[in-house]
């Protein structure tokens, strides 16, 4: 479905073919709308805030609904002097810097980091050089993992975890890391109609990047936005509806 036709599918839904039930949307003011139903329809098919309580890769349908936005990248990696924990090297991965896999200098500037789903990184020592898959650990539990000779940083077993934006990866002291590829859900695109300009400028129309068969259950969603702002007595229908097909 193009912007135009989500754009027309959207009046008709919310105005029962423009028939002056409710305020007239501007097309940016529907572009908002469509653009936050997107996001909240990313937020709920990835976790587990839906009518079945389940979230992205536990059925079918969330999967194939989220598939257009999972994307593996290169991102980029340097030491960090800053940090440091007995035995171990820091290394900082900066999810904001990506690079596309056919090469660590080709730079991806479209894709925008937004879920962490997994990663696997380059190692290397004395010129031999291994992919492994980290362990991803959580803030309070480094300094007990550190301290548990089973569970700390390996050469087959660094530990990963999320500090200030960026991924912190801890490796035994005297081990490199050569680089991290790094499985995400990105950021969906902003949809927009093209017909007004932004920043003083009329580009050209940008379709939603999501897989076809959700425009329309996003187009519920974003009717179902403006029935709740504007307290219609519809909003109980629409969400009603809107729960049959997730």
């Amino acid at each position: 479905m193009t912007v135009k036709q989500m754009h027309r599918e959207f009046k008709i839904s919310l105005d029962k073919v423009d028939s002056s039930a409710t305020a007239e949307l501007l097309p940016s003011e529907i572009d908002y709308y469509l653009n936050e139903a997107t996001m909240r329809f990313v937020k709920t098919r990835y976790s587990q805030n839906n009518l079945y309580k389940k979230g992205f890769e536990e059925s079918q349908k969330r999967t194939e609904d989220l598939k257009a936005i999972v994307v593996t990248r290169r991102m980029q990696i340097s030491p960090d002097p800053g940090q440091s924990f007995a035995g171990c090297t820091v290394y900082s991965a900066n999810p904001a810097i990506l690079y596309l896999l056919t090469g660590t200098n080709i730079a991806d500037t479209t894709s925008k980091y937004m879920v962490y789903l997994n990663s696997s990184l380059q190692l290397s020592k004395a010129g031999c050089s291994s992919i492994v898959n980290p362990t991803l650990v959580q803030q309070d539990d480094v300094k007990a993992l550190l301290r548990d000779p089973f569970n700390k940083p390996k050469a087959d077993k660094p530990l990963i975890l999320f500090e200030e934006g960026v991924i912190k990866i801890l490796v035994p002291t005297g081990i490199v890391t050569d680089w991290i590829k790094c499985t995400f859900v990105r950021e969906p695109v902003a949809i927009y109609l093209g017909t007004y300009p932004i920043n003083n400028v009329i580009g050209s129309s940008v379709n939603c990047d999501l897989s076809s068969h959700t425009h329309k259950e996003i187009v519920q969603i974003a009717v179902a936005l403006v029935i709740e702002n504007t307290s219609n007595p519809r909003v109980q229908t629409i969400a009603s509806n809107i729960a049959s097909i997730e």
